[in-house]
């Protein structure tokens, strides 16, 4: 129905047609808004679960790290008791020299840096 067809009508008809007509409408409206808001839901939903299986991930890294850390402080420091070592002595042994200085002259670095001849 168009609008003049609407003016036409007479009020005892038009106003129930309106009524209809809003209530559809409000009907309509309102699973849009439920479509709308289960859809945020969904995907807040999906971006909190992403986030806590990267954080779980994180958090067994760094704990599977602190445990193999533990395991070989532990084997030093058993070897030290038994062996009446100190443990600083024993790192110091253990540690690896320090890196050699890079040479001034940067044709001397990519020399040094070139793989041999094989």
């Amino acid at each position: 129905m168009t609008a003049q067809q609407l003016r036409r009508l007479e009020p005892a008809r038009r106003h129930p047609l309106f009524l209809v007509l809003l209530h559809a409408l409000v009907i309509e409206r309102g699973d849009e808004l439920l479509d709308l808001s289960d859809k945020l839901l969904r995907v807040t939903d999906g971006r909190a679960r992403r986030r806590v299986a990267e954080q779980r991930r994180r958090t067994a890294r760094q704990r599977d790290e602190l445990a193999f850390l533990g395991r070989r402080l532990s084997v030093a420091l058993l070897e030290c008791a038994t062996t009446g070592e100190l443990p600083l002595e024993r790192v110091q042994a253990r540690r690896s020299p320090p890196p050699r200085p890079l040479p001034a002259d940067p044709r001397q670095r990519r020399a040094g840096l070139e793989r041999p001849a094989t």
